[in-house]
């Protein structure tokens, strides 16, 4: 990910403005993402710098991936997702400065032997993906009372996704812009420099 690059492009072509979504990653099994000098703690702090997070309308939703490694059956698992969720929350909210959802998701659909349903898997707590994302995203789209993004997300995403219907949207169209890229040099602890 080249964070120089996406913060030259919004100063340069969307100043004033956010990203309707930003999906922040944590492995579910990662257990040193705590502190200031973890990656995940340096990497919030480059979204803080470069200014992507809407403190207003929160823009953040955490996808927690290789969810089923936290194993066990359905109560254990859900108390470690919880657990690790508050934790990662607090970090969020320190750093970030707003309040994320956070929704679980398998990447190993075929090594788990997970439910299948017309493209849809069940997780161990019976919410199916990737259905929680499409819900979580179409949700803070809709609390954020972002038509516009809800629309292109409808029209992008029109599909059938497991009990739930998306219906069709008026089409509409939006002038893209050519990025000037630039590299990113260095993130430090607790520092980022693009010198």
């Amino acid at each position: 990910l080249n964070l120089c690059s996406i913060e030259s492009f919004f100063k340069e072509n969307l100043a004033n403005s956010f990203p309707n979504i930003i999906f922040v990653l944590i492995n579910a099994m990662d257990c040193r993402y705590e502190g200031p000098c973890s990656t995940f703690v340096k990497s919030l702090k480059c979204l803080e710098r470069i200014g992507l997070v809407d403190t207003k309308n929160p823009n953040v939703i955490v996808v927690m991936t290789y969810a089923n490694s936290l194993t066990g059956n359905e109560e254990t698992w859900k108390t470690k997702f919880d657990t690790k969720c508050k934790n990662v929350k607090r970090i969020i909210s320190e750093y970030l400065k707003v309040e994320a959802n956070i929704i679980a998701l398998e990447n190993h659909l075929d090594e788990e032997k997970m439910e299948n349903d017309a493209g849809n898997t069940k997780l161990p707590d019976g919410t199916w993906q990737p259905k929680n994302v499409h819900d979580a995203c179409l949700g803070l789209l809709k609390k954020n009372k972002d038509d516009i993004g809800s629309n292109a997300f409808k029209q992008v995403f029109d599909c059938k996704v497991k009990n739930i219907s998306i219906e069709k949207t008026k089409f509409f169209t939006l002038e893209a812009v050519q990025p000037n890229f630039k590299f990113l040099d260095l993130i430090t602890c607790g520092e980022f420099s693009k010198d």
